[in-house]
């Protein structure tokens, strides 16, 4: 049987998990999300925020941290 591992102990190694959190509205949601390490995504896209440049390696990046991971673009939002 599976067990919950908290973020504190373990981040998931860029794959999408099953996450929980509050809005802003403090409901419950539970969602799809993806950890994305520091300078590992370069697939910039669509991404319109702003982004991490790694001189060593003269590339852009996705920051690193969580983000929503969606199936369809035209769900959750």
């Amino acid at each position: 049987m599976s067990e919950w591992i908290s973020v504190d102990d373990m981040l998931p190694k860029s794959i999408p998990v099953l996450v929980y959190g509050k809005n802003e509205y403090k409901t419950g949601r539970t969602l799809r999300a993806m950890w994305i390490p520091k300078f590992s995504n370069t697939d910039i896209g669509d991404y319109d925020g702003d982004t991490d440049y790694s001189e060593e390696l003269d590339e852009y990046f996705w920051p690193e941290g969580w983000y929503e991971w969606n199936e369809c673009d035209d769900i959750n939002y």
